[in-house]
């Protein structure tokens, strides 16, 4: 979606407020609704799936958490701009961000470069590309230096897969010609899973320091009956000069490094080696990067 369209949902919005505020009182349950720009803390909107974490030093963190449906959902295309369990935006006072938010990228330079996935799991079952992007399960939770969010799901499907059988393939052309891919796009709502794979994320964000803090991602994955793959072990996005690889419970079949499209400047994404899953057995992978800012540097971005 181009972002004129964007700023014309926001301009809607803005607009149907406004009228509604000027032609009578407020609806009970808006009553307590409060701007928090402002206001320092840790605030999330459980509906949406998205998280603010504020502190009086000036840190500013967005997370998504329980993740949303990608859109365009497609057999060529990778989504991960709507995962949960990422950090999308991280900046401190004056400085610029320190963190640049996932993309969309095509099946062909995800599977050249695995890294692209940034913080989030992809996972191979029988020749399906799955992904670790939404979850039926999420918490999170303050802490003293910081936040941990704790989630639980089971991978979807990356791609659309292609119809097999001869009435789903005369249904999709009738789709592509007639209605305009509309039944297409909902089958985002209907992801295959894989239900033979139970997936837990904790991600904890913790200021070591004024001027530092420590982002860590811990993946466990248990596969009840099959062997699997996972695409992008302790994968991530950061600055170039800023990556720190964890430990995981399997031996690193050496690390694959990318640059990473982004409007920051000199971004970097890494992973280690694909890793084989197999079936019953417990698999932890554990990803940390430390994170060094200067709160009174000059910006070419506007204030969060």
């Amino acid at each position: 979606m181009h972002l004129s369209v964007y700023n014309a949902w926001a301009a809607a919005i803005v607009g149907a407020a406004l009228q509604l505020r000027q032609a009578g009182p407020l609806p009970g349950h808006l009553r307590a609704t409060a701007w928090t720009a402002a206001r320092t803390g840790l605030f999330h909107d459980e509906e949406a799936g998205l998280a603010c974490l504020r502190t009086k030093d000036g840190l500013n963190v967005l997370i998504s958490t329980h993740g949303q449906p990608p859109q365009s959902y497609g057999r060529d295309e990778a989504e991960f701009r709507y995962a949960g369990g990422m950090v999308f935006h991280l900046r401190a006072g004056g400085s610029p961000p320190l963190l640049p938010p996932a993309l969309r990228t095509t099946r062909d330079a995800l599977l050249a470069q695995p890294p692209l996935a940034g913080w989030t799991p992809v996972i191979v079952a029988n020749g399906i590309y799955y992904v670790l992007d939404e979850f039926e399960s999420c918490v999170l939770t303050s802490t003293e230096h910081g936040l941990k969010l704790s989630l639980a799901g089971q991978p979807c499907a990356l791609f659309r897969q292609t119809p097999s059988n001869f009435p789903g393939k005369v249904l999709h052309k009738l789709d592509w010609r007639m209605l305009g891919g509309r039944l297409g796009r909902n089958t985002v709502l209907r992801r295959a899973r894989l239900t033979s794979v139970q997936a837990k994320i904790q991600l904890e964000l913790r200021l070591d320091r004024p001027d530092s803090m420590t982002l860590s991602q811990k993946l466990e994955i248990h596969s009840r009956n099959r062997r699997i793959l996972h695409l992008n072990p302790e994968s991530s996005i950061t600055l170039d000069d800023t990556a720190s690889m964890g430990t995981s419970s399997a031996c690193p079949h050496g690390t694959v490094q990318t640059a990473f499209p982004s409007s920051i400047p000199n971004c970097l994404a890494l992973s280690l080696g694909p890793r084989d899953i197999e079936a019953t057995t417990p698999y932890t992978s554990n990803t940390c990067i430390q994170l060094s800012f200067d709160a009174t540097r000059a910006s070419p971005f506007p204030p969060s």
